[in-house]
This record gives C-alpha cells, structure tokens and sequence, in this order.
C-alpha cells in the first residue's frame, strides 16, 4: 500500500458515519478507527507494528479525557485509570466464552498486559493495558457490544 491509498482512505473515513475499516493487501493491513466523524480537521496519528499501521482520530479521544479528568478533579478525588475498548465489537473477558476473565476486581495488571478480547468481525482482537494499577471494576459483562474508546476496566 502506498502512502496516496491510505490518506484516500483515511479522508473518506472521516467524511463518513463509517467507525472503523480494516483493508489488508498481501502481508500489510491498515485500519482506520473514526473517532468523531464530525470532527474532520483533527490530527491523525500513525503507528506501525509488524506491518500493519493504525491510524486514529485523536481529539475526540483527549477532549473527553480531559472532560473526564476534569469533573473528577472538580470532586478532589485523584483521576481513575480506565483501561479501554481498542475495537468496535463485542467484549469477551476470558479466551474464550466459557473460560474464567482474564483479570477480576483486586488483580494487579501491567503495561502490555492482555485483559480481555474483543470480537470483531468474528476474529478475537486484544485489549492491553496501558497502564500498571489494581483492577477495582470490571464496568461490562462478556459478550456486551462495546464501541471504540468505552471504558472497560477501572484501575485504582
């Protein structure tokens, strides 16, 4: 893929409803996730991992960060960690349907850890923490549809 094909895709992406589009070619894939579909001017950024690149919307995702961290710190409590969706599907906690969840309320996760899955497309993506913490709430129940950036896990 060439760099004109993805910033095709990226454009039309943001000019429609459309949240996230997957296009492979050969060994390379790239996905596109929508964040605000509204906001067409906000920055991309880019990433590269074992030859694919995703490319994201940021400012919805720092503005309601902000917006989060804000009223938390208009009650003077210390900002919540959230571990979040990093796909547009359906949250499976543990490998499989009928395994126990990978992490529960008081387990200790680290950065890269995987912690749950989300079914996309029928293929099971990981979701990896960000952050180091301790679990306090697991906020969705397996198979719950999920969106793009939903909070799924409070970290202490």
């Amino acid at each position: 893929m060439d760099i004109t094909t993805i910033e095709a895709v990226v454009k039309k992406v943001a000019n429609s409803s459309v949240q996230q589009v997957t296009i492979s070619e050969g060994t390379q894939s790239i996905t596109v996730v929508n964040r605000s579909p509204s906001q067409l001017s906000s920055t991309a950024s880019y990433a590269t991992a074992e030859n694919s690149a995703t490319v994201e919307n940021s400012a919805t995702a720092k503005n309601s960060t902000a917006a989060a961290d804000q009223q938390e710190s208009d009650s003077n409590k210390p900002a919540a960690k959230h571990i979040t969706s990093t796909y547009v599907g359906y949250v499976q906690l543990g490998k499989d349907a009928a395994a126990a969840p990978l992490v529960q309320p008081g387990d200790s996760v680290q950065v890269g850890q995987t912690v749950a899955y989300i079914d996309v497309l029928s293929k099971l993506m990981p979701v990896l923490s960000e952050d180091n913490g301790i679990v306090e709430a697991v906020l969705v129940n397996n198979a719950d549809k999920v969106d793009y950036g939903k909070p799924l896990i409070k970290l202490q």
